[in-house]
């Protein structure tokens, strides 16, 4: 089953940037492409530091070569690749077993760069079977702003900066991409991005909230004494309140001197709500 999420289908067009690493690769501070996007070349503006993405042109190199994560490493690489080395791709096949790319250039050029990855009946895994890592088509330019950067690849790239700071905001990670990749996204592309990276660390929101009938049964099974009442409603179908005590507390309170405090803070993903917590000052204090 094909898990990941790609907006690629089968004949379109991905538009991507920088000098293949099997073309002669071109260092023209300033020059344009056709659609007025700045070359960048492969280094930032602070001190000819590299770009981080510049292992991306690396990424697909030899037939035979594995891709344990199966199509959605695959595609996640292949991707990048051509961002990182300047080309556009046209997918002739974009299916979860196999996917076939060529040079976007191939009918205008006689570009006769392509690629054939498919996935093994005995791992899982992709390998590609046919590859020509050479192009002979020219104008091939790093560009800053790039099509093939989606809110998927997006996810790919700031999933550690999330993982580390859950409330890092979509403007701080363009100016990361820009900063660090030489790479420019809408702010619409970095939001979609980070959602669905933070999907990817720590599951779906609004899945999350259809688990807790099962966690209320789970609770009450293997916690015997815990108090829990869950509220989706009148017609049942809706989330709207949930309360917990677990038998540690029930039983902590009661050595506790008789009055609780309540505190409270605002939840503020995107359902909102406010979460509630009761505590108690210990008996010998």
């Amino acid at each position: 089953e094909d898990t990941c999420k790609d907006s690629s289908q089968t004949g379109s067009i991905v538009d991507s940037s920088a000098a293949s690493s099997s073309c002669l690769s071109m260092d023209f501070d300033g020059i344009s492409s056709e659609f007025g996007n700045e070359y960048l070349g492969k280094y930032g503006s602070c001190g000819g530091r590299k770009y981080l993405s510049t292992d991306w042109e690396g990424y697909i190199t030899h037939e035979g070569q594995k891709f344990e994560g199966g199509v959605c490493e695959f595609r996640d690489k292949l991707a990048k690749y051509a961002i990182e080395n300047g080309f556009k791709m046209k997918y002739l096949k974009n299916e979860p077993r196999r996917v076939t790319a060529v040079c976007a250039k191939k009918e205008s050029n006689g570009c006769e760069w392509n690629v054939h990855a498919v996935k093994s009946n005995v791992n899982g895994f992709f390998y590609i079977k046919n590859l020509n890592n050479v192009h002979s088509c020219s104008g091939l330019i790093r560009e800053k702003r790039n099509k093939a950067m989606g809110s998927r690849l997006v996810s790919s790239i700031v999933k550690d900066k999330v993982r580390s700071n859950p409330l890092v905001r979509p403007i701080e990670l363009i100016t990361d991409l820009k900063e660090n990749y030489g790479l420019d996204v809408p702010y619409h592309v970095a939001w979609y991005g980070k959602e669905s990276a933070t999907k990817d660390l720590h599951g779906d929101e609004e899945l999350s909230y259809a688990h807790l009938p099962w966690y209320v049964d789970v609770l009450k099974a293997s916690n015997v004494g815990s108090h829990c009442v869950l509220d989706c409603g009148e017609d049942g179908s809706r989330f709207q309140r949930i309360f917990i005590c677990y038998k540690a507390s029930i039983d902590g309170f009661r050595w506790c001197r008789p009055m609780l405090f309540i505190d409270g803070t605002f939840v503020t993903n995107k359902y909102k709500g406010t979460l509630l917590g009761a505590t108690a000052k210990n008996g010998n204090k």
